[in-house]
């Protein structure tokens, strides 16, 4: 007989109470899951409160949506009274008829112009979608009945009446408020009548006639805004001191606009910043301070489609990012990448700087990116990549490295293996359409032993070696399209067998695939080889089965793959699972092909010529600052101090002129100076100053903090 102990008791006991929680637990679910079905089921039999339209389950427990989308509507329709509360009635276009140029006509687009007295009567709607419309007259009490239940409203106008201010007065629950094609050319306190929407979080103006704000705009109002979205407004200013009372701020885009800078302090208050979008504009200058106030916040950060160039980029170097996570610098005019720019962005994950004129990166452009995983340098004018450019990207997943119009400045584009030295970790590389030297390209992937995703399409390579993706054991994309390959043998995507899901050869030179090249493939998923003119006899009657097996649980599958015979003539343009019988048949004298092993083939991944070194952990907390910059047109002077004079054993100072080709002038000071004049600088020009400190402890990085100033 068993004898339990007080322990063991308490253990019996726990298990029959988990075995019991466990069981009222599954109960419980079943009744949820029974509960879902029962309601979605209900909703299902329920009418819909207008016979034009139709009403359709949202997300399950966030109600139904009436969809009167594309009903060729000239009214607002008539409703039915209904207790259900809608999540959402659309009375939108898919087209909108505002941008259809050249007399193009909408049929079945609504074409709503009017909003009468209680328009939605007998309606509970949390969401109204009047988009792409172009409504001209709204009367006060349009909106009447929805008070205690709109929480978002998109509404157009005909670009001649302004916002209906009126109406929407009474929806004092509206959290989102999108407004567009309503010609409002000044704003002020008078006219927008917002005061009774204090629950608004979200507040987009677009495509309005709107040329100003006025300075009391939002002083005391929208106490919960905490994204403004303004869009393809005519304003050549940014509003610092109309959008000065917006504190809690989280998001703002000012884009599609006409924006020519961005002056000091423009976002001082918006501290609590997380996203901040001014693309697509005419910027030209960043001053010296504008992005006072958000280092601390701001996440995201896009000043692409701009007119930005190296000389301007100052305040993204001086201002100290805590938080920054992805900057876009993509579609400018930059001739290079000014070192020390990235200095301060230690947290950055993202970067694009595509589409601009860079012609090289210098040796150090690129430091301080410790946390970056993804880099976009495409459709530049690169035609190398120096030695160790990316030493310090050890975190680096993507690289994006495609060319402009195809071809570099001198034709090839060249990558080594010292080019790519710290990218071990790397996982996709993009060349597409870079027109390659091939034999150093090789190399280069061998070294990049964690490619996960490889995009070689019009590259221009001819041959894939032997061997090739050997050490690339975690390779599952391979994109080979639009090239001059003749050849796929078994030897040339050995090292593939167990990762490769899918590769794409659509519009090389290939004739012929043996059935040793797949064989031992597990993971193949996806096969594409349109635009190749493929000998149809026995060698490939293994890629016929394949598709035909494959066809069976997903029809569309051959056409994905859309491989067509081009020889023999009586075969040609016809698809390879169509042949019937006998058709794919080979001489006496065919031989079927022996798969090869080569497991004991000896092979050396490629090194680069220096080791990768790690950079050191930075201190944010610095024991020094500046207190005092002041310029004229020939001199900067410079004063700062220090929290612990004694931990410093010494100082430097390092000054450098933005601009195409930078020089950079290294000055030694006493380390208990605390002040500095730098002479002959030139007048009506962006310097970067920035100061270094070397500590006693060892432990401890160089301290550096940085400004930038534009000499009178």
């Amino acid at each position: 007989m068993k004898t339990y102990t007080g322990n063991d008791q308490k253990q019996e006991q726990l298990k029959l109470y988990n075995t019991n929680s466990i069981a009222r637990n599954m109960k419980l679910m079943k009744q949820i899951i029974v509960y879902c079905i029962v309601i979605i089921a209900a909703k299902a039999d329920l009418p819909c409160p207008v016979a034009e339209c139709s009403c359709e389950n949202g997300p399950i427990g966030k109600g139904r949506i009436i969809n009167c989308r594309d009903k060729s509507l000239t009214s607002v329709p008539k409703f039915q009274p209904s207790d259900e509360i809608f999540l959402e009635l659309t009375l939108s276009n898919s087209y909108d008829p505002v941008l259809l140029s050249n007399g193009a006509q909408c049929p079945s687009c609504n074409k709503i112009t009017f909003l009468p007295p209680t328009a939605f009567r007998g309606l509970r709607l949390q969401g109204l979608d009047l988009s792409k419309n172009q409504i001209s007259q709204v009367s006060d009490t349009a909106f009447e009945g929805l008070e205690s239940y709109l929480e978002e409203l998109s509404i157009d106008g005909d670009k001649t009446i302004s916002p209906p201010y009126s109406a929407m007065s009474r929806l004092s629950n509206l959290k989102s408020l999108s407004l567009r094609h309503f010609n409002q050319a000044h704003m002020n306190r008078q006219n927008t009548m917002i005061d009774t929407l204090v629950n608004l979080e979200t507040l987009e103006l677009k495509y309005m006639d709107v040329s100003a704000f006025s300075n009391d705009l939002f002083l005391y109002r929208l106490p919960k805004l905490t994204k403004l979205h303004l869009e393809g407004l005519p304003m050549r200013e940014f509003p610092v001191k109309q959008l000065k009372p917006l504190k809690y701020l989280e998001k703002l885009y000012a884009v599609y606009m006409q924006l020519e800078n961005i002056p000091y302090g423009a976002f001082q208050t918006m501290t609590n910043l997380k996203e901040l979008v001014l693309s697509h504009n005419k910027i030209e200058t960043l001053y010296p301070g504008c992005f006072e106030g958000i280092g601390s916040s701001l996440k995201v950060l896009g000043l692409h489609l701009n007119n930005l160039d190296e000389t301007k980029l100052g305040p993204l170097a001086s201002t100290s990012w805590s938080q920054l996570e992805k900057i876009n610098l993509g579609h400018n005019k930059m001739n290079t990448i000014p070192n020390g720019l990235f200095f301060n962005m230690r947290d950055l994950n993202t970067l694009n700087v595509d589409s601009n004129k860079i012609t090289t990166i210098n040796k150090g452009a690129l430091q301080g990116l410790d946390k970056l995983e993804n880099l976009d340098l495409s459709y530049n004018q690169l035609d190398k990549i120096n030695k160790d450019t990316f030493l310090s990207l050890t975190r680096l997943r993507v690289l994006d490295l495609r060319n402009e119009n195809g071809k570099s400045s001198t034709g090839l584009f060249k990558l080594t293996v010292d080019s790519v030295n710290g990218l071990k970790q790397l996982q996709k590389l993009i060349l597409t359409d870079t027109t390659v030297d091939e034999v150093e390209l090789w190399k280069t992937i061998q070294y990049l032993e964690n490619l996960v995703v490889l995009e070689l399409g019009g590259t221009d390579i001819k041959e894939i070696p032997d061997l090739q993706f050997t050490f690339n054991k975690r390779l599952s994309h391979l994109m080979l399209e639009r090239n001059s390959l003749s050849i796929l043998t078994q030897a040339k995507l050995y090292g593939t067998e167990k990762s490769l899901e899918s590769i794409n050869l659509q519009q090389n030179s290939i004739k012929t695939i043996d059935r040793c090249v797949f064989a031992n493939s597990t993971a193949l998923k996806s096969m594409f080889l349109y635009g190749n003119p493929l000998r149809c006899d026995c060698e490939i009657k293994w890629l016929q089965d394949w598709i035909r097996e494959r066809s069976a649980t997903e029809p569309f599958f051959r056409y994905m793959v859309n491989g067509m015979c081009q020889s023999p003539e009586h075969l040609k343009n016809v698809p390879i699972w169509n042949i019937q019988g006998g058709g794919l048949t080979c001489g006496p004298s065919y031989q079927i092909p022996v798969c090869q092993n080569f497991e004991s083939t000896a092979q050396t991944i490629p090194t680069p010529t220096v080791r990768t070194t790690e950079q050191p952990a930075v201190d944010k907390t610095n024991n020094f600052r500046f207190t005092k910059v002041s310029e004229t047109d020939h001199t900067i002077e410079i004063t700062w101090a220090m929290r612990v004079p004694s931990m410093v054993s010494s100082m430097k100072l390092e000054y450098q002129k933005l601009g195409p080709y930078p020089t950079i002038y290294p000055v030694h000071v006493p380390k208990y100076a605390e002040y500095f004049k730098i002479q002959n600088v030139e007048s009506d020009s962006q310097y970067l100053i920035c100061m270094y400190s070397e500590l006693y402890d060892s432990t401890k990085p160089k301290e550096r903090i940085c400004v930038v100033i534009k000499t009178l």
